[in-house]
């Protein structure tokens, strides 16, 4: 997967930036539209991308509160777990490719011990890619 410099693409991609409720630690997204998702976090917490469906040129990048970039998942990607090195804001890359396939997936921020089974399902809100959540 190609790299993608994040300097680039946010001056002309539509960005919402996630907040979480004290109970919820994750997000679904699923859309057709590129957008950036920005979600503040710690140092020491882990992020974790799960791709649910993801139309063929469909993608989600990750990058570092720096603008690198640490992972890309496209089609048929497992799930993608990191802890995180430093607090900041990290960008998430919902992209539809150029023919605007259509993605779907589960983002979480959690500390070590939290994820437990079943947890996720009870603490996670459900948006809409084309939502604005500022």
């Amino acid at each position: 997967m190609a790299q993608v410099n994040l300097k680039q693409v946010l001056p002309t991609t539509p960005t919402s930036r996630l907040q979480f409720s004290p109970h919820t630690i994750g997000v679904v997204i699923a859309g057709a539209v590129n957008r950036v998702y920005v979600v503040n976090a710690q140092r020491g917490q882990w992020l974790r991308v799960e791709p649910q469906s993801m139309g063929a040129r469909a993608m989600v990048l990750v990058f570092d509160p720096q603008g690198k970039q640490l992972v890309g998942l496209g089609n048929g990607a497992r799930p993608w777990e990191y802890q995180l090195p430093a607090s900041g804001d990290y960008y998430v890359l919902a992209s539809s490719g150029p023919t605007n396939h259509r993605y779907h997936f589960v983002l979480t921020v959690f500390t070590e011990g939290m994820f437990l089974f079943g947890f996720l399902l009870r603490n996670t809100a459900h948006v809409s890619g084309t939502e604005s959540l500022l």
